[in-house]
């Protein structure tokens, strides 16, 4: 029963981490659900060891792993103010996109590329060319009546708050295992995710901010979606999160995984928090409780949909 249960709640948890996978733009879980259930079974069974091996290993960066090759940094270059004008030139020949629709790249545009790539010039360079081709194949998307319905219905994101240091609150339902009802395709929902996104980026622009937060609540996203949207955002929205919340996480669970965030990368603890109640959500977030929705004030109420995810 013991093994049941961890086996169950390591698919649950690993879903719902795909979320923070996802939004927090790393590329760290690597490990496939068999392999981390199996590495997880030779350690040991209890729940307390299972996420402490959830919240460590798949977390490293591949080049950290001991399964990986020894990772060699080559044309490492200094992240000073010189650095992203050396990009910059190399880009010369292409229409490279600043931070937002349609406007035109800062210095900081070009470091967040070489940020997320540790200073490396040349991937940096590859990554900055493939974004300007993904976006050239990618817009403008023409919404069918589908799409049309996730972006009414709010499905696909929606700005809930604006929080004190201005940046905007994400939220994305994922529906406990119903997101896609009603025949709605994985590009289907995509299209209708990348729309709400740059909408999202445009008003940020506007009011002049720099960072999103995003708050995941209903459970884990379906696997391929969340693998397909974790490329999406590493590859072409990097370094624009600066929190990512997940809820509702019954407590027990919580208390268990807020104790072994420190095996985490510095970085990642503050880029991803875990949240019981709607105070919490509000708190960790930095808004006003009453500006958040009636449902996430009192997501606690959705604890027992939260544990039968884990049981079954």
């Amino acid at each position: 029963m013991e093994s049941d249960m961890t086996k169950s709640f390591l698919t649950h948890l690993r879903g719902v981490l795909r979320v923070s996978h996802a939004v927090s733009h790393y590329s760290f879980i690597q490990l496939s659900l068999t392999e981390l259930q199996r590495y997880a079974m030779r350690r040991t069974t209890s729940l307390a060891a299972v996420i402490l091996i959830l919240f460590c290993e798949p977390f490293a960066p591949p080049r950290w792993t001991s399964r990986s090759k020894p990772y060699v940094q080559t044309s490492l270059i200094s992240l000073d103010v010189a650095a992203p004008a050396v990009l910059q030139g190399k880009l010369r020949d292409i229409d490279f996109p600043g931070r937002y629709p349609g406007s035109k790249p800062e210095v900081a545009d070009f470091k967040r590329f070489l940020d997320v790539q540790g200073g490396n010039l040349p991937k940096a360079e590859a990554m900055a060319r493939h974004h300007v081709e993904w976006r050239e194949a990618t817009f403008p998307i023409i919404p069918d009546r589908t799409v049309q319905m996730l972006l009414a219905s709010g499905r696909c994101g929606q700005v809930v708050a604006w929080n004190g240091k201005n940046e905007p609150i994400v939220m994305f339902d994922w529906k406990w295992g119903h997101l896609l009802d009603g025949g709605v395709s994985t590009d289907q929902f995509i299209s209708c995710f990348l729309t709400r996104i740059e909408s999202v980026l445009s008003e940020m622009e506007e009011r002049k901010s720099h960072k999103w937060c995003w708050l995941s609540i209903g459970g884990p996203p379906p696997l391929e979606l969340g693998t397909k949207l974790s490329h999406i955002l590493d590859d072409h929205y990097p370094d624009l999160l600066r929190l990512a919340v997940i809820a509702p996480i019954p407590a027990t669970i919580k208390r268990i995984a807020d104790s072994m965030l420190y095996f985490l990368p510095k970085r990642m603890q503050e880029k991803f928090k875990l949240a019981s109640t709607g105070q919490e959500v509000a708190e960790v977030l930095g808004c006003d409780m009453a500006d958040l929705p009636l449902r996430v004030q009192e997501i606690e109420n959705e604890k027992g949909k939260a544990l039968l995810k884990l049981a079954y």
